[in-house]
């Protein structure tokens, strides 16, 4: 019996560093789904992303949200709410915006007893954002692909992946319940040192190979952004 894909996001992090642009990853740590594999932050899409109090408020969002082919258990907008609640959950880089408007996703730290309380579900990603007075920056997220785990695959997972520009220095910290460490890597040496030390699944090699062109993470973000919004 063929496994029915569970519904994920995954986010890519995009930041510059001198004439370079970097990307995330994080390393799985053995057991589970991708074991061992370095990956971009992300995971399934949980109940209470599809009750985020979302305002569809910019052209990117609205276009996924008006997609009937992304129709399901799941409002379409949970999508980009799992995005940025799984990279607080995992890396510690918490993509919203204060009380003031301060976009807060250079800091890391800030929100550690929260952020635990989140991995331990003893907090609801809606109750943080609520009680601190945070907005999700979704206006900084585009939409990048889709993959789907192929059926023979045992453990299967329907997965939009999106983009970011995080402020150049940001860093992250791995959660230790999934993740063994965490870097800041170019598109070019991770996938030299894939043919070595860095094991990554199709879809992340994939998503590498998309960002080599690219000196600058705006670039890249600008590129994929207008890519999304000029399809059909």
């Amino acid at each position: 019996m063929i496994k029915q894909p569970k519904p994920a996001s995954t986010l890519c992090l995009l930041r510059n560093v001198g004439a370079s642009l970097e990307v995330f990853l994080m390393r799985r740590r053995m057991g589970g789904a991708f074991s061992g594999m370095h990956v971009f932050p992300g995971g399934v899409v949980d109940p209470e992303d599809s009750v985020l109090d979302v305002e569809v408020s910019h052209p990117s969002m609205a276009k996924f949200a008006n997609n009937q082919e992304f129709e399901g258990d799941h409002s379409a907008t949970a999508y980009w709410a799992a995005a940025i609640r799984e990279t607080f959950e995992e890396s510690g880089l918490l993509l919203a915006y204060d009380k003031q408007g301060r976009f807060l996703g250079g800091e890391v730290g800030v929100f550690d007893i929260q952020r635990q309380q989140l991995n331990d579900k003893q907090l609801s990603f809606n109750d943080f954002l609520s009680e601190q007075g945070l907005t999700p920056a979704f206006d900084r997220l585009t939409y990048l692909s889709r993959r789907i785990t192929p059926a023979f695959a045992p453990a299967r997972f329907d997965t939009h992946f999106f983009l970011t520009v995080v402020p150049e220095g940001a860093d992250g910290t791995p959660c230790n319940m999934e993740l063994k460490d965490c870097f800041w890597i170019t598109p070019e040496e991770a996938l030299s040192r894939a043919k070595t030390d860095i094991e990554m699944v199709r879809p992340t090699l994939k998503t590498l190979e998309l960002l080599m062109p690219f000196n600058r993470a705006e670039e890249a973000f600008d590129h994929f952004e207008h890519r999304w919004l000029s399809s059909r």
